[in-house]
Parts: structure tokens; C-alpha cells; sequence
């Protein structure tokens, strides 16, 4: 069966925590607004029952009024089968009228799943299965886990058990799984009553809401390895899937278009991979009339997009037309080896360069506080420069010039490192002198002011005694796994500021020079040793490195180590 023709029959269910806790109704016409979640009070065939009549209809009846598309939408039955959905005049009580006889000596699953919603619009805290038999028996196998996103619990998740068979391929892009579940607000999921056998899961955020996965637009989980159930072996737990975005986009050169007779900006369909392919590319130009070279002097990523590269060439010979090969390339964030050449066409430049380059960032940032004491201090340029070490200053509070290493990284960014730790809770002053600086054209530095050549930042150094730190343990409960250890840390407040660390094995670990904060912790187990984390790949099926993530919020305090904080890698 395809996933077109799912809309009827997707009936393949999840099994999440029962409800917990009972909720309350709302209040009548004219009082405070309801804010209360819907809960089920009765389930018929109730839980666990056996010898249950092929002929059955199923009736659940929920604490209040319910939005019917809701209860349509959120419920679920597996084993696969089809069925309509028929409620009262009072809108609290469904039945499930099966299209056709259940089957002889099944268990199967009815799930309502927390996006079920009342009328005013609030949804069920957790998800409620039943579990029943048409035999003697009910099917006692079980995997658990959580889906998280960027070590963050990933809330109304997709969850899809495939029972792997010859006759059923686990393909999440084609194929309805037998068994989906829908992740709580914890990120936490539940299969129950699964029969001996070999599973492989997935998880994805369903974005078009249309109960399928789409590559390349829905974020999708794939397992670190597949599951097996035997009459032994029964039960499965923590299991864990992290969910990232796919990039199914082929990848190839959308333009090549020269700026001038020193320059070609290169254009992709998606960033290059910055840290293992940019070294790595080949780059062969040369006329389309007679195949005369046109050298590369070097290149870079375009400071303003990351899609795009810009090649320093010789000068280009005026109305003559070019063809580009480039090799050695990898596409981000998925690396698949070399791409075969990829190529593209262009006419020379008719003008040469008279454009002045400009500062276009400075880290830290203008004013910036709390910087640490051995800092890396980067200016950024909009185009490749030339410069010395008399081009720019670090001064401290008197005046003084503070001993600095300085390096040009890749064109356009040059890296200023202090020899030795800067003073704390100190002002300091970087300088820069645009008459020193030039493109390789030789156009000076643009300024920014007219009565001085020189650019002014500042930043002021932190205080050590503010700094925090976080001790804890890396456990791996698949002790034959190798390869470093990164743990990313997140302070709540700001997602997109990251600290990593690297670790070379499961054992202690420790990050300092924290500010105070509440923060997220995970991460994962670089196996093949590219320094990110590879996700993996649902078709065809590669599996993703083990990632791992405390549940916890973690509070950072001023001199203080917060203690015990245990990563646990899942088998």
C-alpha cells in the first residue's frame, strides 16, 4: 500500500503514556474561559480484553464536547484496516465502525493521540491507547524512546514502526508503516503489543499536516540501528530519534557571472560544505574558442552568501567566452563523496576592479561585554585583501599596544589573536587603518569616517569570577562504539549560541568558562569522524550516529560547578 491511499486506512496507531492525571471540565456559559484539556472517561472494548467478537464497534467517550475533525484526525488503529468514524447528537461518544470483520486472534490497538481537541480548542495532555484481542492472548512486546530536535524534546512527532518484511520495505516516502504514534509534550513515545520481530522506526514533524512524510520538507528522525523483539528479548527502551532536515536537492551550479576582470562569483543550489570539501575543490577554466588556461588565484566563501563562492582569477582576455569545471566538491549538510564535475559557462568582464572593500563585521561586536580572555577577534571583509600586521592594533586601557598573532584565514576574514590572556573586566580597543589595507586590486579600504582613516571597536573582557562550569559522566550502553565524543551545549535564551566540546570516549567531562544561564545539553558520537553529526538516511537506509541529550534544564550559576550531569547513549 501507498501512502496516497493511506487517508481511510492509515488506521496503524501508537501507543503513548496512559493518562496520568484527570483534568476538569470547563466552566458553563459566562464564567471564566475553558482551559482545561479533554480527557477519555470510557473505552469499550475496555483495556486488555480478550476474546473479543470479530463484529465488535469500538466506543470512546470523552469528559466533554469534542471537535469531531480533531478525534477523526487523532485516532489511530493498528493492525491496518479501514473504518468510518460516527459520534452522538452530543458530540462526547465515537464509535468505529470497521469496514470489514477483524481478523481471528489479533491484538489490536485503538489510540487517541494528544492532538485530539474540544471544542474551544484544547487538546488532550498525553495520549490514551486500548489494547485488545480477538484470541486468548494479548501481545506483550514494547519499544520506547524520545525524539528530540537539536537535543530539544520535539513535541507532536511523527513516530512510524515498520515490522520489517519482504512483502513491506521500510520506506517512510512511499510505504504506510504498520504502527505510527505521535510524540506527548516530553518528546516521549510508546509502542506496546508488538509481536516477535524486527522493527525499524522513524520519526518526522509533519509540517503539510497532511499525516505523510515529505523529503526535504518534513525534519526526519532515522534510527542508529534497527530493533529486534524475540519471545527473550521483549522489551526495547530508550531508544532515540533526532530529527534533521534533508537535503534532497541535487546539488549543482546555478550561475557563474564575473564582477570584474579578476573575479567570478560561483552560485549553488545550496551552501558547499565549509568544513571537509573547501580545500578540497579544483577549480579548471579556460577559453571556449581555443582551450587557453585561465589561472585561479584563489578563492573563498562569499561573505555575504554561503551559497556562493568567488574565484580570484588572472586577468580575463576581453570578449573571450569561458568554461568552468570545478571537482572536489560536497554538498551541506548531507556528505556523499566527490560530486561528479560540475561546470558552467561565462563571458569575460568588460571592467576591472574599482570597487573599495569594506568592514562589513567585527567579532565581538562593537561594545560588546563579557568577552573572555584569550578571545578570537575576526574581521570580516566583503571582498579578499591584502594587509599587514601595521594594519591593525589591539590597545588596552593606557594606550598601549597589547601583542597580538595576526592571520588572514581564507581572503576575506583576518583572525587577531592576543599572545597572552587579556586583563579581566577590561576595556579594550581594536584599530584599524584603512590607508594600510587594500583589495588586491589596490583600492583602499573604504572608511567610514572622513576626517580619519582609522576604524575604532571596542569590547570589554569578563570577570573569571562570573564564569561557571558543568561536570558529568558520557555513558555508552553499546561499549564497542568508537569515535570522539562532541557535547553541544545551548543556553536556553539564545538557541543559535553554542559551546562545544569534544571528548575522546564515553567517561568524564567537563565545560567551563560558562555564563550564568539555564541551558540545554546533548550530543553525539562522531563514528565516521567528519566532526558534525551525520543523521543518516531513510532510503536507502543508513543509519544515523547515536545522539544523546540530558532532560534537563541546567542552571548555570557564578562560581559554582553544577555537578552530575550524565549523558546516557542509548543501545
Amino acid at each position: 500500500m501507498t501512502m496516497h491511499s493511506v487517508r481511510d486506512v492509515i488506521t496503524i496507531c501508537f501507543v503513548a503514556a496512559m493518562l496520568s492525571s484527570c483534568a476538569q471540565e470547563g466552566m458553563p456559559p459566562g464564567g471564566p474561559t475553558d482551559t482545561f484539556p479533554p480527557y477519555i472517561v470510557v473505552a469499550h472494548p475496555s483495556a486488555d480484553s480478550t476474546n473479543v467478537s470479530t463484529e465488535v464497534t469500538p466506543r470512546i467517550v470523552f469528559n466533554e464536547r469534542m471537535d469531531p475533525t480533531s478525534v477523526e484526525e487523532a485516532l489511530f488503529i493498528a493492525p491496518l484496516i479501514s473504518f468510518e468514524l460516527e459520534t452522538n447528537w452530543s458530540g462526547n461518544a465515537y464509535t468505529v465502525v470497521f469496514d470489514d470483520p477483524l481478523l481471528q486472534g489479533l491484538t489490536y490497538l485503538i489510540t487517541i493521540a494528544s492532538s485530539a481537541r474540544d471544542v474551544r480548542g484544547n487538546t488532550m495532555t498525553t495520549s490514551r491507547t486500548v489494547a485488545f484481542s480477538t484470541g486468548s492472548e494479548i501481545e506483550q512486546g514494547v519499544i520506547s524512546g524520545t525524539v528530540t530536535a537539536e537535543g530539544r524534546a520535539a513535541s507532536g512527532a511523527y513516530v512510524w514502526a515498520y515490522n520489517l518484511r519482504e512483502d513491506h520495505p521500510a520506506d517512510p516516502t512511499n510505504e504506510a508503516p504498520d504502527y505510527i504514534g505521535q510524540t506527548g509534550r516530553s518528546g516521549d513515545f510508546t509502542f506496546t503489543n508488538l509481536s516477535s520481530g524486527r522493527y525499524r522506526l522513524f520519526a518526522f514533524l509533519d509540517r503539510g499536516r497532511d499525516r505523510r512524510y515529505h523529503a526535504g520538507r518534513d525534519p526526519i528522525g532515522v534510527p542508529t540501528s534497527d530493533i529486534s523483539l524475540t519471545p527473550a528479548t521483549l522489551i526495547a527502551e530508550d531508544r532515540r530519534l533526532a530529527l534533521a532536515l534533508s537535503d534532497t536537492t541535487t546539488f549543482s551550479v546555478l550561475s557563474a557571472r564575473p564582477r570584474h576582470l579578476n573575479r567570478v562569483d560561483i552560485r549553488f543550489t545550496s551552501p558547499p560544505n565549509e568544513i571537509l570539501a573547501i580545500e578540497d575543490i579544483q577549480f579548471r577554466i579556460s577559453s571556449l574558442e581555443n582551450r587557453a588556461p585561465l589561472g585561479v588565484a584563489g578563492y573563498y566563501v562569499d561573505a555575504f552568501d554561503p551559497a556562493s563562492i568567488v574565484l580570484i582569477t588572472k586577468s580575463q582576455a576581453s570578449g573571450v567566452n569561458y568554461t568552468l569545471a570545478l571537482t572536489g566538491l560536497e554538498d551541506r549538510p548531507l556528505l556523499v563523496g566527490d560530486t561528479p564535475d560540475l561546470t558552467a559557462n561565462f563571458s569575460a568582464a568588460v571592467n576591472s576592479d574599482e570597487i573599495a572593500p569594506e568592514l562589513i563585521r567585527v567579532i565581538p561586536a562593537d561594545s560588546t561585554d563579557q568577552v573572555r580572555l584569550k578571545p578570537d577577534i575576526h574581521l570580516v571583509f566583503s571582498e579578499a585583501v591584502r594587509t599587514s600586521s601595521a594594519a591593525i592594533e589591539l590597545l588596552d586601557p593606557a594606550g598601549s599596544s597589547v601583542p597580538v598573532n595576526i592571520a588572514t584565514t581564507d581572503s576575506v576574514r583576518i583572525s587577531v589573536v592576543p599572545i597572552s590572556n587579556l586583563a579581566p573586566n577590561t576595556a579594550y580597543t581594536i584599530l584599524l587603518y584603512s590607508s594600510r589595507l587594500t583589495d588586491l586590486a589596490g583600492n583602499r579600504l573604504s572608511r567610514t569616517s572622513t576626517t580619519s582613516d582609522t576604524i575604532e571597536s571596542t569590547f570589554r573582557t569578563i570577570d573569571p569570577a562570573v564564569f561557571g562550569s558543568i561536570t558529568g559522566t558520557v555513558f555508552d550502553n553499546s561499549p564497542g562504539r568508537n569515535g570522539n565524543v562532541v557535547v553541544v551545549l545551548t543556553e536556553v535564551s539564545l538557541p543559535d549560541s553554542t559551546h562545544r566540546i569534544t571528548v575522546p570516549a564515553a567517561g568524564p567531562y567537563r565545560i567551563k568558562e560558562i555564563l550564568p544561564g539555564k541551558y540545554m545539553i546533548h550530543g553525539y558520537r562522531d563514528l565516521d569522524g567528519n566532526g558534525i553529526h551525520s543523521p543518516g538516511v531513510p532510503v536507502p537506509f543508513a543509519p544515523s550516529e547515536p545522539t544523546t541529550a540530558s532532560s534537563d534544564t541546567i542552571l548555570v550559576r557564578s562560581g559554582w560547578e553544577s555537578e552530575k550531569v550524565d549523558l546516557i547513549f542509548p543501545p
